[in-house]
């Protein structure tokens, strides 16, 4: 479309300005995919409420333990009001979209809550495209969650393509980033060092590449003010058999960066295998990085044949939240209860497994009397 014909376009940029921003979402925040030269919008459906403010710091755990996302809820239908089957229920839990497994449910929907109108702006012309965009990046908080999104941002292709406007607009303009990542578990070995090496991954080549030019792609973002970064394995084993330390050594000069407010978000240490050799743990040496522990989820779906899915249970620290009576505890409290009790040598996990199966079989030998 021509501007010329367009009246919208012939109209004050302050006015237009006003008139895109009946289609920003209320909560200011967005999720952004570039698939080949387009851009898509998806809505975040359940923001993080402090990152209202540019100025918030950490996120909180905003929930009773009892409440506390598992992945239990991802086994229910808000919808129909009624269970899933486990097919869908194991597909929602294997979501590399982590947290914002819901988001990537409502991308996929046509009407995506008010998102398809903002998305037929960004197709009708260049200018209003680069206006619009300019307007979402500059004062919302923009959720990226996948390395080849992350990799467009350095598009090198012709300067008249859309793609490319697209790439550097993100680029100039984007103020606060919140990049998630459930990367493949064997990712991660890859992570440990940039020396060259042999991978017949083709995907995970690809993913190691963009890892490693994430700290050049950042840092040429001048604009950015406030950078989440929430990272961990899509396998049910724990997070403390990742090397944290390698795989992210080459972001600290992000972390020097004065002008950028810089969080990381990882999952919570075993206290049977972390080390101060490969995790950030405190008490313990200084740390590069401004970084937040939170749960995982204690309910993964596992692929048994290709096609077919089971739900698994495979709770991590702290492991006492399994047990009834630590439910209305504060989360620091259970924390430092468990982590003393296995500075004093027991095997915690092995205490709740042993409850439960007493809980559901009744003591040993019971049926026998």
């Amino acid at each position: 479309m021509e501007p010329a014909s367009c009246p919208l376009l012939r109209a004050p940029l302050d006015i237009r300005l006003n008139i895109y921003d009946y289609f920003l979402p209320d909560h200011g925040q967005f999720h952004v995919c570039l698939e080949q030269d387009k851009v898509v919008l998806a809505p975040c459906v359940n923001p993080d409420p402090k990152d209202k403010s540019p100025a918030s710091q950490l996120p909180t755990d905003a929930f009773r333990n009892s409440e506390i996302p598992t992945g239990n809820e991802r086994g229910y239908d808000k919808d129909m009001m009624t269970i899933c089957d486990n097919d869908v229920w194991a597909r929602r839990l294997r979501s590399t979209w982590g947290p914002h497994w819901e988001c990537e449910e409502k991308s996929r929907e046509q009407d995506q809550e008010g998102m398809a109108d903002a998305n037929a702006i960004l197709h009708v012309c260049r200018k209003m495209h680069s206006e619009f965009l300019d307007l979402l990046v500059s004062t919302a908080v923009v959720h990226m969650t996948d390395l080849e999104t992350i990799d467009k941002l350095n598009w090198t292709g012709p300067v008249s393509s859309l793609c490319s406007a697209t790439s550097r607009s993100l680029l100039q303009n984007i103020v606060r980033l919140s990049i998630t990542l459930r990367l493949p578990w064997n990712f991660f070995p890859l992570a440990k060092h940039r020396k060259e090496v042999i991978i017949q991954d083709e995907r995970l080549a690809y993913a190691r590449r963009i890892w490693f030019k994430l700290n050049q792609t950042l840092g040429n973002m001048n604009k950015l003010r406030r950078l989440r970064l929430w990272l961990d394995h899509g396998d049910a084993g724990t997070w403390s058999d990742v090397n944290e330390k390698k795989a992210l050594n080459h972001l600290t000069k992000l972390a020097c960066l004065e002008e950028l407010n810089f969080l990381i978000l990882l999952p919570k240490l075993h206290p049977k295998y972390e080390t101060e050799a490969c995790h950030f743990i405190h008490p313990g040496p200084p740390v590069p990085f401004n970084i937040h522990r939170v749960l995982r989820q204690r309910i993964h779906g596992d692929e048994t044949v290709p096609g077919t899915f089971q739900v698994v249970e495979s709770p991590d620290f702290p492991f006492l939240l399994d047990i009834d009576e630590y439910l209305d505890l504060p989360l620091e409290e259970v924390e430092e209860e468990e982590r003393k009790r296995w500075a004093e040598g027991e095997d915690v996990e092995r205490y709740v497994e042993e409850y439960i199966d007493i809980l559901i079989n009744g003591p040993p030998g019971a049926g026998n009397i």
